[in-house]
């Protein structure tokens, strides 16, 4: 075997590892993506079917989401008011939540309140 013998295949060894290993790159890519579009596609349907079942009108009408089980739901649901009052909570995803504070009576009373001249 010749010196050139050898060093074609090394040749033809290089292109085809670099060829493989753009190929490999973009499979990657690909499915990363359309594992995460799925993903939030899934979520985002979950949460449809959790707004119908509340039913929010100018008031909580909570009803129909008692009676129903949301099948095709996620595994874990944070059910937030808009004033982050949690209404319910299905489950458990660590970071779901972010800080937590206890109010005290004094916190409690101001913020009630606050709520009551919002409110007028």
């Amino acid at each position: 075997m010749s010196r050139n013998f050898w060093s074609r295949l090394a040749g033809l060894a290089f292109v085809f590892f670099i060829a493989f290993s753009a190929v490999a790159g973009i499979q990657y890519w690909f499915v990363g993506r359309e594992q995460r579009e799925t993903a939030r596609r899934q979520l985002q349907d979950s949460a449809a079917l959790v707004r119908e079942d509340i039913a929010f009108t100018p008031s909580w009408n909570l009803v129909g989401y008692r009676r129903t089980t949301s099948e095709g739901a996620a595994d874990s649901i944070l059910i937030l008011s808009g004033g982050g009052t949690i209404i319910d909570a299905s489950g458990y995803a660590p970071g779901m939540t972010g800080r937590i504070s206890i109010l005290s009576a004094s916190n409690l009373r101001e913020s009630s309140m606050d709520w009551a001249r919002e409110s007028r």
